[in-house]
């Protein structure tokens, strides 16, 4: 595999956040749909020209080989065609059809030559791989990890979602201290990318009132059922919480493994769809990659990908954003959203849907005004 390096002193890295692909197209809305997210990368990669593509987890899976290998063309298919180079994380939904072996979904994804899945600089038996960026002259500049975060919760571990096992994070230690012996026993500054996020999310959010779901709030998730959360601006959070952070019940003390070892700077995830902010956490960057895909619940026509720019002078202090399908490409080139959803800022039909439930003596008048207050208030909260 050919290194990947700085080009005039910058490196762009696009993140493309749960495509949840299909290759099917025997229905209107099924073309639809992939029109959409075809669309959507097409024009993200010809215009954003980032230097690594990368899958953030719940890409593709299949019953047959043939059905995943469809699915996967369908989702590198604009990173392919450009000779853009990409990494992959695998997600929850990855390898829960028939194809569920790891080694047959690293075959299918690695036909593409320029895949640095699972062919990095290191990789674990678990899946996990670091690719080390190097600068125009060759010296080693930055790791960038790229960790399998599980499926459900193994036996023996409260129910819920999967997490970065002990046995993955001894992997990462060891690994980030062989990579610093060749940076003077520097730790070398890093960025990790996985799927399902870290619990310490949850420090950048607040709990409020359930009458706060008549604004921006969110329910809690999992454990945290029965309880109301909004970003937490004062932490600096910037971005929008369309919906709580889905992670694990169990923490298994990555986030802390990351402040010992003092590599990582910044963590990027998927998983939840309608979420894009941005906040630091002891130091730490923790941001959320919002949905690329139209085939699952997401957020109007506000599908997008991230872009992260790197600067090799100063590797430590990214740039990052959100780009939207509305911005790409235009809300009347989408196909598979319709009505006024098209036009509302964030998912308000779901907000409203909530306040139905929490507060049953609302009027349809009241719904109404509702909505106009959503619409008010977003363009207040939105950074």
């Amino acid at each position: 595999m050919e290194e990947l390096r700085f080009r005039d002193g910058k490196f762009r890295i696009m993140l493309v956040g749960d495509p949840h692909g299909s290759a099917e197209d025997r229905t209107r809305v099924e073309r639809d749909k992939l029109h959409d997210y075809q669309l959507l990368q097409d024009t993200a990669v010809e215009r954003l020209r980032p230097d690594l593509v990368v899958y953030m987890g719940d890409n593709a899976s299949g019953d047959t080989e043939e059905e995943l290998h469809g699915a996967l063309r369908v989702v590198m298919a604009a990173a392919e065609k450009r000779g853009v180079p990409t990494a992959t994380v695998v997600g929850n939904h990855d390898l829960q059809k028939k194809i569920s072996d790891m080694d047959v979904y690293t075959a299918l994804v690695n036909r593409y030559d320029r895949s640095y899945f699972r062919r990095g600089d290191y990789c674990s038996e678990y899946g996990d791989y670091c690719v080390i960026l190097r600068g125009e002259d060759g010296a080693p500049v930055m790791t960038l990890w790229f960790m399998y975060s599980g499926d459900k919760a193994p036996v023996g571990f409260p129910m819920g979602y999967g997490f970065v096992t002990k046995e993955q994070i001894e992997w990462y230690e060891k690994t980030a201290a062989r990579i610093a012996e060749t940076n003077g026993s520097k730790p070398l500054p890093a960025m990790l990318f996985q799927h399902i996020p870290v619990v310490e999310e949850y420090a950048l959010l607040k709990e409020v009132s359930p009458l706060s779901l008549l604004t921006n709030a969110v329910k809690g998730d999992g454990s945290r059922k029965g309880k109301y959360y909004v970003l937490n601006r004062e932490t600096g959070v910037t971005g929008y919480l369309g919906e709580a952070p889905c992670v694990p019940e169990y923490n298994s003390g990555q986030f802390e493994s990351w402040k010992r070892t003092g590599d990582v700077f910044a963590a990027f995830f998927g998983h939840d769809h309608m979420n894009d902010f941005v906040g630091r956490v002891d130091g730490i960057l923790l941001g959320q990659c919002k949905a690329a895909g139209f085939r699952i619940y997401g957020d109007g026509v506000r599908q997008g990908v991230r872009v992260i720019d790197v600067d090799e002078k100063d590797p430590g202090h990214i740039k990052t954003r959100m780009y939207s399908f509305r911005e790409l490409c235009g809300i009347d080139n989408c196909r598979s959203v319709h009505g006024l959803i098209r036009h509302f800022p964030d998912r308000i039909t779901t907000k409203v849907d909530m306040a139905f439930k929490v507060t049953p003596f609302i009027t349809a008048g009241g719904c109404i005004a509702t909505v106009g207050t959503f619409l008010l208030l977003t363009r207040e909260r939105k950074k």
